[in-house]
């Protein structure tokens, strides 16, 4: 049947107005989305941009805001498949393609390749294109980066975790001056009290961005929690973020400002007026905004060091400092050449010694970006050490800033923007095994780079050489009787020598030929001054074993590491003078527990250590036998980062164990026989607020589960005891 004429006219016309919809909809997906890459606002580009290329493939323009907006927003992997595309489809490639492939590079770790892109980018820029200079200094910290990589550095560094960061930008931890499971940070969230606002500090919540609010969150069994804004009398409209506190935490100091460039810094103390309303003080201080004056520093509340890009300087920011005297505050002095580069120094941290400086550079010694170093200041000379990178991991491709070290000197707090980081930059920690010395200080020394201090005498320590121990020779195993030897390491750093390589190559042939071998790979250590610091490197260690065996085939089911410090040494620490390195020549070892049944076809052969039984510790005996038949921990925290509580000083027993399979870190404390025993730990650990703390039993040295238990009762009848709770 014919279509009525008039009918026609109406779909013609509605098919025409569909069409006309269509492609506009489209051109507002595409003018947004642009829109927004130009406004910096990267993550909410993404959306219309991608629907915008799944209905019109091919745009460049929209490709390449594609690709920015996915770098980012720490999505390196799409941002390099699109500059791929266009490389690979354009005839006349945009030099913005490859300046872009390069950064992604560089922030990758990739170097090399990194260095590669940045020299094809230069070769088709114009001699006039002033993008040339950023590109060759890319290339020299691409250069440094490579120097730097194969250094080592005894340090675990961790992101605090998404209870503290989020995918908008977290920046400047503090820790409490009086609690170390208290930490403060600044964050531009959506939920901020000033809303989102443009670059001049009027409202925008079109292309506006989030402005920070200070935040504070708590430790508790170990990972970081419980995060809440600060009141809302010291949040408000504007950005804020802490600067520092001084008489022992009673005073906070904090900037506040519609810019992160140009505020006010105020003063509170805690305290409320007649109202029970806090009411924070304006700070009289000597900086100057409109020239450049932030990162605000104070060493006390008589002496600050801040950056600025005043005129009179070395080049980009450079490092002041300033003394209140009865005249008020002086004139600033500039921290020298040394210190100052043409470059960026920003975000200066002293140390309790007065003499050890770090800050934030982006010169040419940094990997790429805001990179953080160290200065010492030689009272003797009058100088200052050049400037030190302090190396990967704690510095990144990226811009790492804030560094805080906290009172003791065993970690420390930071932000970075490095691709691993959940959104723009989070807030990381770093552990140092080795000691910082600058913080051995009880109270935080005077600077004696200032004037007035120059003849204050600081009493240096002397390092203590360690003679180096050669490794035990291991022996050779059969196929069927396995020889076993612990692995003895001298350096903290390279576990993995030539020769301990020979021992795990024939522990993973073992484990690959028998799949039903389990092993439980122990690190101790001889000493130290932090049991948690260094029970908690001893498990990094362990866990470089477990790595390295996974690499060479072992099902990562079949290990567990345990990081147990020294808190079980094989030979007794205090010995006579002519044996006195024995202890450490023995205590630093990798025990490996290789848990095996009959149905296995092997038979394990642990080589005994060849020494009188007076030198042997009783500890390190206790814990190899437990290791036989049944035996009892209490588990009281699984953590993604190192527990940080103060429990942990409590307790001369505990150890840390962890999976490959996952990414927790399991706080074992209390080695028993039986139920009985433990449940005294168990009570104990409640007592003290530790509620979830629960008993793991072991069979040979391995963690089973209450139905494995319920299994193996007629064989461990004290299973029965801990089956029914000690009932």
């Amino acid at each position: 049947m014919p279509l009525n004429r008039n009918v026609l006219i109406v779909l013609i016309s509605l098919c025409f107005t569909l069409s006309k919809t269509y492609s506009q909809s489209l051109k507002d997906l595409r003018a947004s989305g642009l829109n927004k890459v130009q406004h910096l606002m990267y993550r909410e580009a993404i959306d219309p941009l991608s629907k915008y290329l799944l209905q019109k493939p091919g745009d460049n323009e929209v490709m390449t805001s594609l690709a920015i907006s996915h770098y980012y927003t720490n999505n390196l992997s799409e941002s390099i498949r699109l500059l791929d595309l266009l490389l690979e489809n354009n005839k006349s490639p945009d030099p913005l393609w490859y300046m872009y492939k390069a950064m992604n590079k560089h922030r990758q770790n990739d170097f090399t390749n990194a260095i590669r892109l940045y020299k094809q980018c230069i070769q088709v820029l114009p001699k006039s294109d002033n993008r040339r200079a950023f590109l060759k200094d890319q290339i020299l910290r691409c250069a440094s980066g490579l120097e730097i990589e194969g250094k080592k550095l005894n340090v675990v560094v961790e992101n605090l975790g998404d209870k503290v960061n989020t995918i908008f930008d977290e920046y400047a931890p503090i820790l409490s001056p009086n609690y170390n499971t208290k930490l403060y940070f600044s964050s531009s969230r959506p939920e901020s009290s000033g809303g989102k606002r443009n670059n001049e500090g009027f409202t925008d919540n079109v292309y506006g961005h989030n402005c920070s609010d200070m935040y504070s969150a708590f430790l508790e069994n170990g990972t970081w929690s419980n995060t809440t804004a600060l009141s809302y009398m010291l949040n408000g409209p504007r950005n804020e973020n802490i600067l520092g506190f001084t008489n022992k935490g009673s005073v906070m100091y904090f900037f506040k400002g519609f810019t992160q460039f140009s505020g006010d810094i105020l003063v509170d103390t805690f305290k409320r007026n007649n109202d029970q309303v806090i009411n924070p003080q304006y700070f009289d201080n000597p900086l100057k905004p409109e020239l450049g004056d932030n990162d605000l520093y104070f060493v006390n509340d008589s002496v600050l060091i801040f950056s600025s890009s005043r005129a009179g300087g070395y080049g980009g920011k450079d490092l002041y400092i300033t003394t209140h005297t009865y005249k008020g505050w002086t004139t600033a002095s500039n921290l020298g050449e040394i210190i100052n580069s043409s470059y960026d120094e920003c975000n200066p941290y002293l140390a309790k010694d007065g003499k050890t400086l770090y800050f934030s550079s982006n010169n040419l010694h940094s990997i790429g970006g805001y990179d953080i170093f160290k200065s010492i200041y030689d009272p003797k000379k009058f100088l200052w050490s050049a400037p030190e990178n302090l190396g990967m991991p704690i510095n990144s491709a990226d811009d790492e800033n804030y560094f805080r070290l906290s009172s003791d000197g065993h970690y420390a707090y930071f932000s970075s923007g490095r691709s691993e980081s959940l959104g723009e930059r989070d807030i990381y920690s770093a552990y140092f095994n080795d000691y910082l010395m600058c913080q051995e200080f009880t109270e935080a020394m005077p600077p004696v780079f200032l004037p007035e201090f120059v003849n204050y005498v600081l009493i240096e320590k002397k390092e203590v050489e360690i003679p180096k121990v050669e490794a035990v020779q291991k022996e050779e195993k059969s196929l069927y009787t396995a020889n076993i030897s612990p692995i003895y390491y001298d350096d903290d750093y390279n576990i993995l020598t030539p020769e301990n390589i020979q021992q795990l190559d024939k522990i993973a042939e073992l484990m690959i030929q028998h799949s039903i071998l389990k092993v439980v790979i122990s690190c101790h250590t001889s000493n130290g001054d932090n049991a948690n610091v260094e029970t908690y490197f001893s498990l990094k260690r362990a866990e470089q074993l477990g790595d390295y065996l996974i690499k060479k085939g072992v099902n990562n089911q079949q290990i567990i590491s345990r990081g147990c410090g020294f808190n079980y040494p094989m030979v007794k620490m205090e010995l006579k003078s002519k044996e006195k390195n024995l202890h450490t020549r023995f205590n630093k070892r990798l025990d490996f527990n290789i848990i095996y049944n009959q149905e296995a076809g092997v038979i394990i052969n642990y080589q005994p250590i060849n020494l009188s039984k007076a030198l042997l510790d009783a500890k390190g005996i206790l814990f190899k036998d437990y290791d036989k038949g049944l035996a009892y921990r209490v588990q009281f925290a699984a953590t993604k980062q190192a527990y940080g509580g103060a429990l942990l000083s409590d307790f001369s027993d505990f150890v840390i164990e962890s999976r490959p399979s996952n990414e927790l870190n399991y706080y074992m404390v209390g080695i028993n026989k039986t139920y009985k025993q433990i449940e005294e730990t168990l009570l104990l650990l409640r007592q003290k607020g530790i509620q979830e703390a629960f008993v793991v039993p072991y069979i040979n040295g391995w963690p089973i589960t209450k139905s494995q238990a319920l299994q193996l009762i007629s064989q461990y009848p004290d299973l029965n005891v801990y089956l029914t709770g000690g009932k």
